[in-house]
């Protein structure tokens, strides 16, 4: 099993002009004074094993002998925060299945302030995201659809949705660490983005 190093170092004359990319160095070349080492295009190559099988092709023509061990040294695309190889796959998956980036990195800030790996983003992601709404009090109206719909117009009208949307959030994140509501906006768009659910149990939405 290779060996491997993460921290962040420019390379001046290594240059990636993809929206998403690594820079993966030879450890034993760099201990030897040279820089030697592959950008991987994260938009091409997917999943870990992809990613791996173009830092092996790497190692195997690295001029330090029995090369086996490697580091990742610079990134574009990436967050800065991203602790392990695993991580930046996960990151990378999500973006490339479609997720909205805004609502991905909230995720990732809302998943490690409550001590959650982000790991297997995805699933959190297809588990917890409910789209993009013109504002929280529309999703919060759209949750007790059933329960009003037969309450009079006047009625309805006076329901304080914005109330009852900070209530929902307060419920979730006092009666159990599992259940979220949280949401964020993405200003490009101007909508807001929602996640609503149960952390634990995402394998199963």
């Amino acid at each position: 099993m290779h060996k491997h190093h993460l921290f962040h170092m420019k390379h001046e004359g290594n240059t990636m002009t993809n929206t998403r990319a690594i820079y993966v160095n030879c450890y034993e070349s760099y201990r030897q004074g040279h820089d030697h080492g592959v950008w991987v295009d994260l938009e091409k190559h997917h999943t870990r094993k992809d990613v791996l099988t173009v830092i092996d092709s790497m190692l195997r023509v690295s001029p330090a002998k029995d090369a086996e061990s490697w580091e990742i040294t610079d990134w574009v695309g990436i967050p800065d925060d991203m602790s392990s190889l695993s991580n930046i796959i996960s990151y990378n998956e999500a973006l490339v299945w479609g997720a909205n980036p805004v609502a991905l990195d909230e995720l990732r800030e809302h998943l490690i302030g409550r001590g959650f790996e982000p790991h297997d983003l995805i699933e959190y992601y297809k588990c917890l995201f409910q789209g993009e709404w013109p504002s929280i009090e529309d999703f919060a109206e759209h949750c007790f659809d059933r329960q009003i719909e037969g309450l009079p117009s006047a009625v309805r009208n006076a329901i304080c949705w914005s109330n009852v949307a900070e209530q929902m959030s307060l419920e979730a994140a006092h009666n159990t660490r599992d259940k979220v509501l949280f949401w964020c906006t993405d200003y490009e768009s101007g909508h807001t983005l929602v996640f609503y659910g149960t952390i634990a149990h995402f394998n199963n939405c």
